[in-house]
């Protein structure tokens, strides 16, 4: 994901994928939270979607880094979109997650 990063820096997907990989495998969440961020400039007003999964890696890096603040904000922001989805892997993660943490769902 590098490599096509290095050929076009504004690819969003690629931007996630990294995100993922330093958070959920190798637990560098600094790096994680950078590529998060990179992929939140490219998110259009518009991609709900791209915004909410950006929201989630984001909560989920500063989660890591121990900003717990930053982790319940951007966790709030991603559950408005479970609505729809209430049942699916990741909200259910994210709302277990925050009653860990003492925020409210």
């Amino acid at each position: 994901y590098q490599r096509l990063l290095n050929l076009d820096n504004k690819d969003i997907r690629a931007h996630w994928a990294l995100a993922d990989i330093f958070i959920l495998d190798t637990k560098n969440y600094q790096a994680g939270l950078d590529q998060a961020r990179l992929a939140e400039q490219q998110v259009t007003k518009g991609d709900y979607t791209g915004r909410r999964r950006t929201y989630l890696q984001i909560g989920r890096a500063n989660d890591g880094l121990g900003n717990i603040i930053l982790a319940t904000k951007y966790y709030k922001e991603f559950l408005k979109g479970c609505s729809k989805t209430p049942d699916s892997n990741e909200c259910k993660e994210i709302k277990s997650r925050l009653f860990e943490l003492g925020g409210q769902v």
